[in-house]
Order: structure tokens, then sequence, then C-alpha cells
């Protein structure tokens, strides 16, 4: 999953159908609800969450984003997301198990095409020059994640 919301259209329709929803300011029907809403893959900050359930209950209808809709995210630090070794590990795992589990792609070739990705995020991180050290966490825990999707 990679984060790309509808364009902004004010002309457009007051309604929107989509993919995917991010779970910040989403209103979910109780019964169109999984139980357990997130799988126990998902742990603190977790990356894709929103992408998992909004899919599975996209299974029982339609999900829409209304057009006037706006997102502010403020985020702050926290040491969950400081850890970059750890936050690139849990981005991984939790793609390959979206593509997978929830989804229902093909294990092989969602390998094929994460490990692709991780490629291009690996030449774009160079090319920002963010520092070898801070390079050198997110490249170990993007490994560390393609080794442990093998046992998803």
């Amino acid at each position: 999953a990679i984060n790309i919301y509808p364009i902004y259209d004010p002309l457009g329709p007051l309604f929107r159908q989509t993919e995917w929803l991010s779970s910040t300011t989403s209103v979910y029907r109780r019964g169109a609800l999984p139980e357990p809403p997130f799988d126990s893959i998902f742990e603190g900050y977790s990356f894709c969450e929103d992408v998992a359930l909004s899919c599975r209950v996209a299974r029982k209808g339609r999900l829409a984003v209304l057009r006037d809709a706006r997102i502010f995210h403020d985020s702050h630090p926290s040491e969950h997301k400081a850890n970059e070794r750890s936050v690139a590990r849990m981005g991984v795992i939790n793609r390959f198990y979206v593509a997978t589990v929830v989804l229902g792609r093909d294990p092989i070739k969602s390998w094929w095409q994460l490990l692709w990705w991780q490629i291009f995020c690996f030449l774009a991180d160079i090319r920002r020059h963010s520092g070898w050290s801070s390079f050198a966490r997110r490249t170990i825990g993007a490994i560390e994640g393609l080794a442990k999707t093998v046992h998803i």
C-alpha cells in the first residue's frame, strides 16, 4: 500500500468510491467490522492496519470518501516511531501480509514485487542523503522484514 488519496475535485460528486480508507477519519457501520477489527500481526504503530481493515470491510459493502472531508494528521514523534530499523521491518512485513493474506495475492509474486519496491526505496534513500547510519538501520530492518515474510 502506498498512501494515495482521491484527487480533490470541488466540482466532483459528493461521495467518491475508493478501495481503502485511512483509519484516522473513517466511520464504519459496526456490523461491517470484522471481529477482531485488527489482526494480531498489527502491533503498536502499525503500518497498513487501516488498509487491511478497510479492505475487509469493502468485502461487505462499498467504501466512499466524502468530497469535502480533509485530514490534518498532526503526527507527533514517539519512541515506537523513532526506531528506524523496527519501522522498516514492520513496513515490509505488513505490506506482504496485506498483499498475501488480506488480498489473497500470490506470495511468490508479491515477495518479488516487494523486493523491487524496497530496492527502489533504497536507491531513493541514498539519493536523499539522509545519513549512512540512518540508511543502514532502515536497510537492515527491511532485510529482516523480507526474511520474516517467508513465515507468513
